[in-house]
């Protein structure tokens, strides 16, 4: 409970700072606005759809985002791994 809330907060802090990179012609906004997708789409089920559109809008971005979900720890990198076998090569 207390990590879900945590993410929450940062979450919303990251759309803070997207919203003011908007205002700040210096500071670019759409990073963070990424980043709080990618931390929020975890815990509020209606944006999963808005982070899959993202993701399939711009492929590139999926490796990216995949780094700063196991950098932030949002997701287990050996569990995806230990779903899809094929991923390594054939190999179990």
């Amino acid at each position: 409970m207390f990590q879900k809330a945590k993410r929450i907060t940062l979450g919303i802090l990251f759309l803070a700072l997207a919203a003011s990179g908007a205002v700040i012609p210096i500071m670019p906004g759409w990073p963070f606005l990424v980043l709080a997708l990618v931390i929020l789409s975890r815990d509020l089920p209606f944006l999963r759809p808005l982070r899959h559109r993202l993701e399939a809008r711009f492929p590139r971005l999926r490796e990216p985002i995949a780094r700063w979900e196991a950098r932030l720890g949002l997701i287990d990198p050996l569990a995806e791994r230990d779903e899809n076998p094929q991923a390594d090569g054939g190999h179990p």
